[in-house]
């Protein structure tokens, strides 16, 4: 997929219909008529490595923005108490309050402020407030991994000894595509179910598809090709 230098929108604009991907995929190793039957619609996210933290966090904020009676007033409880979360699982303070003043300023003061869907799109757009979400986004899953070391530590590849050493290398940096193990840390600790389907040369014209996260949370429903995450909407 595109890397970091790509010219394309950190989020894109919202597709009607998959039809646009239909025709693009057409004719290739990937098919993705089953899911476009699925779904109403697609939103393409940047292809540089944040991908899947990006498109969980932004789909996140505009399920915020519709539930200003559910999802929105959980979602703020979750990151104000997300800077002791951070401490106490070994980050400094200081090293991450600016991330986590202007993710606490986004979701208490401007979400609640905007009027339309189209600005959570805007917002996103912004190089600086969608760096600091992700990144921010990243630390908290890495948190949850190093909390929960007996759920983790048994599934690490062969060359990390510890979980630490594997959020460092894996999870902490931007532009580090995510494996399993981040996806399993980031639904649990923003409580949240992410659907994904899966779209491959392995499974063409095949039904592919995995839940994580609890069930009782806000869904997020992503379309994974190889390398990369989109938002899809029912």
């Amino acid at each position: 997929m595109d890397g970091p230098e790509s010219s394309d929108p950190l989020v894109g604009a919202r597709e009607q219909g998959l039809d646009s991907l239909v025709r693009q995929l057409e004719g290739g190793d990937l098919d993705p008529r089953l899911v476009a039957a699925r779904y109403s619609g697609l939103r393409r996210v940047r292809g540089d490595g944040n991908c899947f933290f990006r498109c969980v966090m932004f789909r996140v904020a505009e399920l915020a923005f519709a539930d200003r009676a559910g999802a929105l007033p959980a979602m703020q409880k979750l990151m104000r108490e997300s800077l002791d979360y951070l401490t106490s699982a070994g980050y400094d303070r200081m090293a991450v309050e600016t991330f986590y003043e202007m993710v606490v300023e986004f979701f208490d003061d401007e979400l609640p402020a905007m009027s339309a869907l189209l600005d959570v799109e805007r917002a996103f757009q912004d190089f600086s407030r969608s760096e600091h979400i992700v990144w921010y986004a990243r630390a908290l899953c890495a948190a949850f991994m190093k909390k929960n070391l007996e759920r983790f530590e048994p599934f690490l590849p062969e060359r990390y000894v510890t979980v630490a050493q594997y959020c460092a290398a894996e999870v902490e940096p931007v532009g580090k595509e995510c494996e399993e193990l981040e996806i399993t840390a980031l639904c649990d600790v923003l409580r949240v179910r992410v659907e994904i389907e899966y779209l491959s040369s392995k499974t063409r014209g095949q039904e592919v598809r995995n839940a994580f996260g609890p069930d009782d949370g806000p869904v997020v429903h992503l379309l994974y090709r190889p390398g990369h995450y989109d938002v899809l909407y029912r």
